[in-house]
């Protein structure tokens, strides 16, 4: 099967895909009872996302390939991005193993309890973790976590920025939607 998403294509292993995911499942079993003109590219069936292409990249490869997630124990913290990207499509296409591995990565430096913001959130934990460091601490992961319904860590990260951002940061942030923006200003 071919995946399509915007203008990128990814020859991907039906049995793999939907073996892991109920979503590629109900979507495979489509494609294989469909009329013969269904649309191919290269004689294999068609299938459009809507998908970011790098996100998909970062999803694929972690779905396929056991070790392209490192182990943060061994010392091998991996990219931010490409753990929001796992998180985010591990959620929507329900693969519910890499959700939980990515998951568990962020319960690595985001505390589920207040009182351990302190121990918990140091610019070395997110070394430890991820390729960024400490500039992996942006808006974009609420509005992940909002995206993939995770109460526990959306509330601590609002807290942190309610109180340990500067008003100036926030405003120039181009990633808060309004409605956030006034939460935490009033919440300061």
């Amino acid at each position: 099967m071919v995946l399509l998403c915007n203008n990128t294509l990814f020859r991907v292993y039906i049995g793999i895909l939907s073996a892991q995911s109920e979503i590629f499942w109900d979507m495979f079993s489509l494609t294989l009872h469909q009329p013969p003109e269904i649309e191919k590219y290269d004689d294999c069936p068609l299938v459009w996302l809507t998908d970011d292409p790098e996100e998909l990249t970062h999803f694929l490869k972690a779905l396929v390939f056991p070790d392209y997630i490192p182990d943060p124990d061994d010392g091998q913290p991996m990219s931010c991005t490409a753990a929001l990207a796992i998180l985010r499509l591990a959620t929507r296409y329900i693969v519910k193993f890499l959700r939980k591995r990515m998951l568990s990565r962020f319960h690595r430096i985001i505390p589920t309890k207040f009182e351990d913001i302190e121990t918990k959130f140091t610019a070395k934990k997110f070394s430890e973790v991820f390729s960024e460091g400490i500039k992996c601490l942006n808006y974009r992961l609420v509005n992940v976590f909002r995206e993939c319904q995770v109460p526990v860590l959306l509330q601590i990260l609002m807290y942190h920025f309610s109180t340990r951002s500067k008003l100036v940061q926030l405003f120039s942030s181009d990633c808060i939607p309004p409605q956030d923006l006034s939460m935490l200003v009033i919440a300061r």
